[in-house]
């Protein structure tokens, strides 16, 4: 059975929970059944607990067990209080309850209070500056004609999703995150991973406070909702209401201290150079390319992209600017301003852009010169369609060229004759931007009047060797930065990220968010109303921005 690529993730998806909620039924199936006097038991056993509550909050249970539970048919949970003698034992080191050693803890997460409360007021900037991009764009979409709309939305792929998501968002500060969508599969790994730690950290954050100032830890854990993973530590609430309210603000601004200094040490160590040293890799200068880590056997560039090359022009459009202007290159690409309007100076952003380009058109700063004796029509070369955007000639060499000056004169070429040898030379020498500047020819350019196709040039620097080749799918996952290494300098680059937003969005004062407790807080007497206002603003706020996101790439 044969499962299109765009699908594949759907699939994973649906097979992974389907399979989680079978074996939990079944399990749930063969649990015995309690009876009333073992329940009276167990609400006698709860209540001795609860009154022991104060005393034992923060000490271990020798008798702590891991629970895993299926809280929703999306949402599976892992918790455990096995580690929290462990956190009481680190928070109680001399060092840090004695002397200077908790003078130093004490600065170190009042510097915490401080970092949240900024990044509250960053948040409100970055959510009011975002909500009025969305905002623009979506009455920017809502303005466009009906028929533009449905010419453009009718029989698209997931490539193609991920192209109007791609132009949509150019340039906006806030961005959803979808699995398959907006962010390539082929870094789901990495992603994944990243989140986890992420959130993890935020959440050591929390604990490691609350133990510090006494109040201790019930339990901490792991969690998936649907494509999404997270962490979660539960506090003992009642001895933290028995702190000052400074000490609760430490504990409560305690998780975006620590993403905003995992995103710090994260960013130095890869900037400076260090772990590529300390992983005995090469490093490469910033921008140099993209590295080739993987591509998909569905792909036209499969067999014939090398694994571990690095690509560094698609078309015209360069993925480091250097390399443009230290090239050998001559002809009019030297004179011409090469493609440009990425909405980024990154060698990642500018390959996207290339790739999900609806026409070659976008990504071609002159033509190539062609003989008209070496017209080779078939007769099926020019037949394009949604469909076959390619043409329908059985030969894969032949393709249909139009003229540079956009007369629309259609004519069949040799695809590699033409793009890696045109005449006048090989390389850019045989580039043009009119027939006139042909001797024997005219100035042509590949045709592609469908987004659902079109040929690309590849340039890597494996022998610097050209390929050309027709891309109908998203290649965007096959890729990641050049750096101190594929994978790891990938997830790095996600945790960066991820802490920001977690330090950024969980700041802010919205319902469910450390935002909110933290305003509790620091408004102490003043009235309800005040708290309950700026919350749910908040709330709104982000909420528009999330589901106008969505709508953007939905429309």
């Amino acid at each position: 059975m044969y499962i299109h690529p765009s699908f594949v993730p759907l699939v994973w998806f649906a097979g992974f929970w389907t399979a989680v909620n079978i074996v939990f039924w079944i399990f749930k199936r063969r649990e015995p059944p309690h009876t009333s006097g073992s329940d009276n038991a167990d609400q006698a056993d709860h209540t001795e607990q609860s009154e022991q509550s104060d005393q034992g909050a923060a000490e271990a249970d020798p008798d702590a067990d891991t629970l895993v539970e299926l809280v929703s048919p999306l949402h599976l949970r892992l918790s455990s209080s096995r580690f929290n003698d462990k956190i009481t034992c680190l928070a109680r080191v001399p060092l840090f309850q004695t002397g200077r050693g908790k003078q130093a803890w004490d600065r170190f997460y009042d510097m915490g209070v401080y970092t949240a409360f900024l990044s509250m007021f960053l948040c409100w900037g970055v959510l009011g500056y975002g909500g009025y991009q969305i905002t623009s764009a979506l009455v920017g979409k809502f303005r466009q004609p009906l028929g533009d709309m449905a010419a453009s939305g009718g029989g698209e792929t997931v490539s193609l999703l991920a192209r109007r998501y791609f132009d949509a968002s150019e340039g906006r500060i806030l961005k959803p995150i979808i699995p398959g969508v907006t962010l390539p599969v082929g870094h789901f790994g990495e992603y994944f991973l990243a989140l986890v730690v992420c959130a993890a950290v935020h959440e050591w954050g929390h604990a490691l406070a609350s133990a510090f100032c006494g109040a201790g830890v019930r339990s901490v854990g792991v969690f998936v909702l649907g494509v999404y993973p997270g962490a979660f530590v539960d506090l003992a609430a009642d001895l933290l209401e028995r702190l000052s309210v400074w000490e609760q603000l430490r504990v409560v601004c305690a998780g975006v201290w620590h993403n905003f200094i995992l995103a710090a040490v994260v960013w130095a160590v890869v900037c400076s150079g260090l772990l590529g040293r300390m992983l005995g890799a090469t490093v490469c200068k910033q921008a140099q390319g993209v590295a080739v880590v993987d591509v998909s056997a569905s792909s036209p560039l499969f067999g014939r992209l090398p694994l571990g090359s690095t690509v560094y022009r698609v078309d015209d459009v360069w993925l480091d600017e250097s390399r443009r202007r230290s090239s050998s290159s001559s002809g009019v690409l030297n004179n011409t301003a090469v493609v440009t309007g990425m909405g980024g100076d990154t060698a990642l952003v500018r390959w996207t852009w290339a790739l999900l380009a609806s026409s070659n058109r976008d990504t071609l700063a002159a033509g190539f010169c062609a003989s008209a004796a070496t017209n080779v029509d078939d007769g099926l070369c020019c037949e394009m369609s949604a469909q076959y955007p390619l043409g329908e000639s059985p030969d894969p060499e032949i393709h249909c060229f139009e003229t540079f000056e956009q007369s629309f004169s259609l004519g069949c070429y040799d695809l590699r004759a033409i793009l890696e040898s045109p005449l006048g030379g090989s390389g850019d020498a045989g580039r043009c931007l009119g027939s006139s500047e042909c001797a024997h020819g005219e100035c042509v350019v590949p045709s592609s009047p469908f987004a659902e196709g079109r040929v690309a040039r590849i340039y890597y620097d494996n022998q610097r060797q050209q390929q050309a080749g027709g891309s109908t799918g998203d290649s965007t996952g096959a890729v990641i930065y050049v750096g101190v290494g594929g994978w790891i300098e990938g997830f790095l680059q996600y945790v960066v990220s991820f802490s920001l937003a977690f330090c950024l969005l969980n700041a802010a004062p919205a319902w469910w968010l450390d935002g909110d407790h933290a305003l509790r807080l620091a408004l102490g007497d003043s009235p309800a109303v005040v708290h309950r206002l700026v919350t749910g603003a908040t709330t709104a706020l982000l909420a528009c921005c999330i589901v106008g996101s969505i709508v953007l790439l939905a429309i």
